[in-house]
């Protein structure tokens, strides 16, 4: 080997050990910081639960990240729920805190109190009492939520209204201090606190309540609050979302401090109003709370299954029992009989709401269980319905026999997009897992589509595409051992009728002019059926979540969070909004549409401008081809934008320029109002003689 080439060697290994080490030391500064943060920044809370996605951001990052139950919450993070979240907070004094939808608020510590500074939405505030408090603060104003419950809310104003729903709520705004209670209500703006006395005093419901009904009868739900002036007349009004709200129920005098109404499962938004009925126009409306309303569903056995054959769990020598709590009663009862009266207890087991439990039965034979539990805050106990099963101390592993859907069935596409098509087969008595796999049939090749180890006996059958499937399960027992494979089923899923897109492509290059990025389509209708609307669906190469957006024509254009590559599908939905027709696929990779290039100035146009002396000046271009508008933009020698006036045509005047030395730039304004790279600027010079002054000061008096 030359010298020459050992120094290349020698200078080539140099540089990958300067590369390597400069690499080590990045991750190790950067892993060293990313302890200081931890370390610094002080733990305040954990989220507790939490509905759809929430994100939080920490204070030394710019970007939004999906958060987890459990999540710890540290001092000068930020948390937010989207359009369809809701989120629990859970502080280390023991205060929570209920994010409604759209809503955001930043924690954080002053002098060892826990402070939330509210930026918008609706929150219910428990004050837990515990060290270090709660407060609230925004700007000059402070609550103190520590020994309240209240309810917040926040538009796209700067006031906050808040009610007191228990307790007492210390308010300072400067040297003043007010107490909030149940009787007043506060309004915090950027002149302070107004409070004006409650009208009305809710007892029952409070706000974020559960209340639970008869799932298997209508059952009213008594609105219950303090009686007012038999004057006014009182209506109750309720509603999926806060801001859309529908009279619900009869209309009763203010005397008698009750409304009933019958409401659906789920969470409700609910307000109670007031009219005068001597003065129509004096109407009084209740804070807006939140309900969730529970139908006690009683708690249901899942194993051992109903009339089976069941084994004990070969390694505790116990009878393994799985159930599920919907509803969430408490207080949850298992008992374990010889006879369907429950008069022969071979066990009773009061069981925290594990969801599983070990029982011990007395031989074999024929056993019922049943489980019951208490609806919350009463000493109503609801019982669930009785298994009856036979108990044998071991089982031969058995292959699973295959239930639903029937050999060679065929399943419409409608069934599986509403999640009404299952794959179900027979418990095998003493097994608890089982191996499903399922096999796509294209061209006689199978293609695996899902194969998984699961504890149930029935799935739902996910948007798989049209064609044809088949499917087997295994039994595996408790020391994993899997039994022969049970006898294979195929089954086809039907296909909807087409919609054809407008230009027949399945793929195309599509360019936005959009601000933001987005996809436009258009499609033909399909007369052999009848569409009451449309619904586009986006969604990312690659993944599985879409976007939906609603269309009452044949065209839609649906905003994408960034460019890339997006599956779009047309898809037709009769009145009861039932899908009846759909497109193929169409692979769209979105990409920005280019800005318009800058106009040149005119040959006529001298390289150095002077304005007249009433501070104007006349400018011409040659206008690019697809602009709308010209504009032309004035700076400051120190780059600074002074001002920017936006054409038509080819020519214009910029007027009442101040006296000074500038730079003049010409842009294109395309249809979509996007201005395009500003091009080569000329020198433009105000004479010191201009008419032109900064307005002066007239009959100024100084005291």
């Amino acid at each position: 080997m030359s010298a020459y080439a050992r120094k290349l060697l020698l200078a080539a290994a140099l540089s990958i050990a300067g590369i390597l080490l400069s690499f080590l030391w990045y991750k190790y500064d950067l892993a060293k910081s990313s302890r200081g943060d931890d370390n610094n920044r002080r733990l305040l809370a954990h989220l507790d639960s939490s509905k759809n996605e929430v994100q939080k951001r920490s204070v030394k990052r710019v970007i939004w990240q999906s958060i987890g139950d459990e999540e710890p919450l540290f001092a000068g993070e930020a948390v937010r729920t989207g359009p369809d979240a809701e989120a629990k907070i859970v502080f280390k004094s023991g205060a929570e805190v209920d994010l409604e939808p759209d809503s955001v608020v930043v924690i954080d510590d002053s002098d060892g109190k826990v402070a939330l500074d509210f930026v918008k939405g609706n929150l219910f505030v428990k004050g837990g009492g515990g060290e270090g408090g709660l407060a609230l603060k925004s700007g000059n104003t402070s609550i103190n939520l520590s020994n309240a419950d209240v309810s917040l809310g926040r538009g796209s104003g700067q006031d906050i209204n808040l009610q007191v729903m228990r307790g007492t709520a210390q308010v300072s705004a400067g040297d003043k201090t007010l107490t909030l209670d149940q009787n007043n209500a506060g309004r915090i703006g950027a002149g302070g606190v107004d409070v004006q006395a409650a009208f009305f005093k809710i007892s029952s419901p409070q706000a974020t309540d559960r209340v639970y009904i008869r799932g298997d009868q209508k059952e009213a739900i008594g609105f219950n609050f303090r009686p007012v002036a038999d004057d006014f007349d009182i209506r109750l009004e309720v509603g999926s979302k806060r801001e859309v709200l529908k009279p619900m129920g009869t209309v009763v005098k203010g005397s008698v401090g009750q409304i009933k109404a019958i409401l659906g499962q789920g969470t409700q938004y609910w307000r109670l109003v007031a009219t005068n009925r001597k003065d129509p126009k004096q109407i009084v409306f209740s804070p807006t709370n939140k309900l969730v309303v529970v139908a006690d569903t009683p708690p249901k056995i899942i194993t051992p299954v109903k009339d089976s054959r069941t084994a004990l769990n070969a390694e505790t020598k116990a009878l393994d029992v799985r159930w599920a709590n919907p509803s969430k009663l408490i207080k949850l009862q298992l008992e374990l009989a010889k006879d369907s009266n429950f008069k022969n207890l071979v066990a009773t087991e009061f069981v925290d709401d594990t969801g599983v439990y070990s029982l011990q039965p007395k031989g074999e034979g024929e056993y019922f269980l049943r489980i019951s539990g208490l609806r919350p805050g009463t000493a109503i106990r609801i019982n669930g319905e009785v298994v009856k099963f036979n108990l044998s101390t071991s089982l031969a592993l058995d292959a699973p026999q295959l239930k639903v859907p029937a050999n060679e069935a065929r399943i419409s596409f409608e069934k599986v997009m509403n999640g009404g098509a299952f794959l179900v087969w027979e418990t095998v008595p003493g097994v608890t897992k089982y191996r499903l796999k399922v096999d796509a049939v294209q061209n006689d090749k199978p293609q695996n589509v899902f194969e998984k180890e699961v504890d149930v006996t029935q799935i739902r059958i996910p948007n798989w595409k049209a064609g044809t499937y088949k499917w087997f399960v295994e039994s595996i027992d408790s020391k994993g051992k899997h039994s022969q494979p049970s006898a294979v089923r195929t089954f086809a899923i039907e296909d909807l009728p087409r919609l054809v897109w407008a230009d027949g492509k399945l793929e195309e290059n599509h360019q936005y002019a959009t601000l933001k990025p987005s996809v436009t389509v258009q499609w033909k209708a399909n007369q052999a059926v009848k569409a009451a609307k449309f619904v586009v669906a986006v969604q990312a190469e690659g993944e599985d979540s879409k976007k939906e957006q609603a269309s009452n024509g044949l065209m839609a254009t649906v905003e994408v969070p960034t460019d890339g590559k997006y599956l779009v599908r047309a898809i037709a939905l009769d009145a009861n909004g039932k899908p009846v027709a759909q497109t193929d696929f169409r692979k769209i990779n979105v990409i920005q549409r280019p800005l318009l290039p800058a106009p040149n100035f005119q040959e006529r146009m001298p390289a150095s401008l002077v304005a007249t002396k009433k501070g104007a000046v006349g400018i011409g271009w040659t206008t690019v081809k697809g602009a709308k508008q010209t504009a032309v933009i004035l700076k400051a020698p120190d780059g600074k934008v002074m001002k920017t006036d936006k054409f038509d045509g080819s020519q214009g005047t910029l007027t009442g320029l101040l006296p000074g030395q500038y730079q003049v730039s010409l842009a294109s304004v395309d249809e979509s109002g996007r201005m395009g790279p500003a091009g080569q600027a000329r020198e433009l010079r105000v004479p010191d003689t201009s008419d032109v002054r900064a307005p002066g000061f007239k009959k100024l008096k100084i005291k």
